[in-house]
């Protein structure tokens, strides 16, 4: 289930005010339209380029600012396009004319929209795709230190055991593996994605998570390098401890992150196998 905002706006109709409140999605775009007593009045569903689904709720005109919150041509012009401001986009994924940006994004058509994934990005103006969820260094940081248990405002003991809660997991029976167990609440967080210089964009519910495993891969090494100083050690305690100390900790970390990544691809995989045949067997 897409997650929904609600987000109120007034419409002068007439001589009189009448409130009406717009619920939208993770893009932006308005779902449904509500009256002051929470009846339905309007409801939209999207092809992923923006072209409306059918829907049994009768649409009757209470907004014109759709699909990721741009307005629609059809009323005026009676086109099925969009108004993003630095140009034009069709329901059909591309724009009517050449993206401004164009000699930055060489690799994409300057016609396309939002790099051909519409459901994983934005583009609020027609000069380029963002993420939604985009901010900066700075507001991740006052939402870490304002938010859920405010880890960001913990020092010493506390902020050792909050930084090595990030590296727990937990078995998922939906996605068949372990998966994070503490980090999930950055998902939700409005500064969730920074964009830096050099490693480009960086999520930030990953990259604590594999915080968390360098930390805690850290003091594992810490350890095995005490019982090396201090400790009458076989033969095989001394190559294990030896092998540990020697470890990095953010190596062992982006290790984790290469296997997450190949099971990822190797469940979408059983999943597209599992799909192909299903047909079949049912």
């Amino acid at each position: 289930m897409l997650p929904f905002m609600l987000s109120p706006r007034s419409l002068l109709l007439g001589l009189f005010f009448m409130s009406h409140n717009y619920i939208t999605d993770h893009l932006g775009s308005t779902r449904v339209v509500l009256n002051n007593a929470g009846t339905s009045l309007e409801r939209y569903d999207y092809y992923p380029y923006g072209e409306k689904v059918p829907v049994t709720v009768a649409n009757t005109g209470n907004t014109d600012y759709l699909y990721t919150g741009k307005e629609s041509q059809n009323a005026l012009f009676g086109i099925n396009w969009y108004d993003s401001a630095a140009r034009f986009q069709t329901t059909d994924g591309i724009f009517t004319s050449i993206d401004p940006l164009a000699e930055k994004y060489y690799h994409i058509s300057p016609y396309a929209y939002c790099a051909g994934n519409p459901v994983r990005f934005a583009d609020y103006d027609g000069a380029e795709p963002v993420k939604k969820n985009v901010g900066t260094a700075q507001g991740f940081r006052d939402e870490f230190q304002s938010t859920g248990a405010k880890s960001g405002l913990k020092t010493g003991k506390a902020a050792h055991l909050a930084l090595l809660g990030f590296s727990e997991t937990s078995f998922s029976l939906k996605n068949g593996r372990p998966m994070p167990l503490n980090t999930q609440r950055f998902n939700v967080y409005k500064n969730k994605y920074i964009y830096t210089t050099k490693g480009g964009w960086i999520d930030m519910a990953h990259f604590m998570f594999y915080a968390g495993r360098a930390y805690k891969y850290k003091q594992q090494i810490e350890t095995a390098k005490m019982m090396l100083s201090g400790s009458v050690l076989t033969p095989e305690e001394l190559e294990s401890l030896e092998s540990v100390a020697s470890s990095s900790p953010v190596d062992m970390a982006v290790s984790d992150g290469m296997r997450q990544e190949f099971s990822d691809s190797f469940l979408q995989s059983i999943l597209h196998i599992v799909m192909k045949i299903y047909p079949a067997i049912n």
